[in-house]
């Protein structure tokens, strides 16, 4: 395991349409402090030349939707998104890596950051955000579709975050010892805690939210 400074970084992992990205970057624009924020969702740009990662991007998206969610059950599920998490995390550690050489304070967040990985290979703090709120995730998928093409597919694409995603991320998390939210207001609050702010600064974000 690699040890850092706590007061420097940290992953923010969790489910999908969260809101861990829009906590992470209100916090960072908002705190006044140099925090680079990296979104480890979007180094999926750098794996799809590779052979090996290109299958694991497109583990879901290459299924019948429906299908898929008729005959996947939990566990098949679960081995799915370890997978393909535990074959991202190495592109994802040369990120941390890069960053920590650099000596940049940072914020890592992305829906493949599972509590097991984190607590394996980094020893400063994490956060995970999950939501249970299946309307409030619809509206976000239907606003901005991942997979359903169809009103009906992201009900049920909703369903399964809650049912599949949302309770594997929040019993592992439990698991481990992390701390886990369902209300991204709270993120805001414990990065204040985690990077040293004044409780009078903390304050100040929270009017900015």
């Amino acid at each position: 395991m690699v040890c850092y400074n706590s007061l420097m970084y940290t992953f923010i992992g969790g489910t999908q349409v969260a809101g861990k990205s829009y906590s992470s970057k209100k916090f960072v624009e908002n705190s006044g402090l140099n925090i680079t924020l990296i979104k480890t969702d979007a180094l999926r740009l750098e794996m799809i030349n590779d052979p090996k990662l290109r299958k694991w991007i497109n583990v879901f998206w290459d299924r019948d939707e429906h299908e898929f969610w008729q005959n996947t059950n939990y566990e098949d599920y679960v081995q799915l998104l370890v997978g393909q998490s535990e074959a991202f995390f190495p592109i994802i550690m040369k990120t941390v890596n890069k960053i920590m050489a650099e000596r940049k304070h940072a914020i890592f967040e992305g829906v493949n950051l599972l509590p097991h990985l984190v607590n394996k290979h980094i020893s400063f703090p994490a956060l995970f955000l999950v939501c249970d709120d299946r309307e409030l995730i619809f509206s976000r998928l239907k606003e901005h579709p991942r997979w359903g093409g169809t009103e009906q597919f992201q009900r049920t694409e909703a369903e399964y975050i809650v049912k599949y995603d949302t309770r594997f991320i929040r019993e592992e998390a439990i698991k481990f010892g992390y701390k886990v939210f369902n209300n991204p207001s709270f993120i805001e609050q414990e990065l204040g805690n985690i990077f040293g702010m004044s409780g009078v600064e903390r304050g100040n974000l929270r009017k900015e939210f």
